[in-house]
């Protein structure tokens, strides 16, 4: 593409904006619809068996990388981006009539929290690598805080039906209505997809390319991308630490499964609404101002503070608002801010790459998380040391953003 390409007005904009807020809107919800119905059942069968299971995610998520980067190589981005979300909504639709059959199975609990795991990481994912072939890097620093906040709505539209009818409809319902979420979802990604833009875009006719290793080199080679997976490690492990406790936390205070589902929708409507707020009012604009990179370093220097937090005021209500804190920055501002940067890179990044990073790395860190939680709980361990080990990840987190590239357009306003 041209730089004249690059530069000129664009008056599909706001078109392409509108429509993808709407798409991640309709992924969002339907993962927020399915999400607390998860961690309802996982709470119900034990927290000690989250570290079991997310061993069980990263072997499958390895072997679903293969595939997909097999994938993703033949078929034309058009067919696979919405056939994606088409089979996992048949998916849903198929678990939605297991759980009306098998209402209390234990297999079923984990077989859907296997599923979920590996749903949602490749689910937000492919929509973002599909983004930042969209949308070049400086219109993605202009607009991926309000594409964002699309799925912050969908985050508090999740919750909010779920919390109204988690006892009426249960699981079979709620995972039934989250298939329809994603069909609708299948057919907007579609639908934004050109054959063969006049501006120059991607034709989406065309797959990736490649080979089905290409990623890995990709990954092997490139300081950005390495910089990118060292942050979605800290964020992994920080997160499912975090995730253990909560869990247990709500396994006591909520002994019923419905009481617990409602719960857990509850706090994904405060980290929802928190998010929106801080995509749509601050995202895009901390972006323009200072580059995605800088805005990674922010989001380190509040992981600092709030394990410290954690780590001196020890106890449930302080572990509940660390939880919703960390969550609400990193829909709010890491997560567009780290998918920004791929909008400067190749196919292989995009999608082979930035998929390896973000589901089979971000589930062994999940993994080794969950292993390392237990040998900490089990050597003695309280929160005041989960929460100093915190601080320790937040400022290895905040050196790692300093090997991220400033991006060309704030490079000028320097020397400007």
């Amino acid at each position: 593409m041209t730089e004249a390409l690059r530069t000129t007005p664009d008056p599909g904009a706001t078109r392409r904006v509108v429509a993808s807020f709407c798409f991640f809107a309709l992924l969002l919800g339907a993962y927020y619809v399915i999400r607390p119905v998860r961690d309802a059942l996982v709470a119900g069968i034990g927290s000690g068996s989250i570290k079991y299971l997310s061993t069980g995610v990263l072997f499958i998520s390895a072997g679903v990388a293969a595939v997909y980067a097999a994938v993703v190589t033949v078929v034309p981005r058009r067919w696979f981006v919405p056939g994606l979300y088409g089979v996992f909504a048949l998916m849903l639709a198929g678990f939605s009539a297991l759980f009306g059959r098998f209402p209390d199975s234990r297999l079923l609990a984990e077989a859907f929290y296997l599923w979920v795991a590996v749903f949602n990481l490749w689910m937000v994912a492919t929509f973002w690598s599909f983004m930042a072939d969209l949308w070049t890097t400086e219109a993605a620093e202009r607009q991926f805080g309000r594409i964002a906040a699309g799925g912050s709505v969908g985050g508090i539209l999740g919750p909010w039906l779920v919390h109204q009818w988690a006892a009426s409809l249960g699981p079979a319902g709620l995972t039934l209505a989250a298939a329809g979420l994603l069909g609708i979802a299948a057919l907007v990604a579609h639908a934004l997809m050109p054959g063969g833009h006049a501006r120059g875009y991607l034709r989406f006719d065309a797959p990736v390319g490649g080979s089905v290793w290409s990623g890995l080199r990709s990954l092997a080679v490139s300081p950005t991308l390495r910089a990118i997976a060292v942050l979605v490690a800290g964020g992994s492990i920080l997160g499912m630490i975090l995730y253990i406790e909560v869990a247990k936390s709500a396994s006591q205070l909520y002994p019923d499964v419905a009481l617990r589902t409602a719960f857990f929708a509850q706090r994904d409507l405060w980290v929802n609404a928190a998010a929106c707020a801080i995509q749509f009012c601050l995202a895009s604009h901390l972006m323009r101002r200072i580059g995605a990179p800088r805005v990674l370093t922010v989001v380190a220097m509040v992981t600092v503070g709030a394990f410290a937090a954690w780590g001196l005021s020890a106890n449930v209500t302080t572990l509940l608002a660390v939880n919703i804190v960390l969550r609400t920055v990193e829909f709010g501002l890491a997560k567009p801010s780290r998918d920004a940067l791929y909008a400067g890179l190749d196919g292989d990044a995009k999608y082979k790459a930035k998929n390896v990073i973000d589901t089979v790395f971000y589930r062994a860190c999940d993994s080794s998380a969950g292993w390392l939680h237990a040998l900490l709980t089990a050597a003695g361990a309280g929160w005041p040391a989960l929460g100093g080990l915190g601080v320790l990840a937040g400022l290895g987190l905040l050196r790692s953003t300093r090997q991220l590239p400033t991006s060309a357009g704030h490079r000028g306003r320097k020397r400007a």
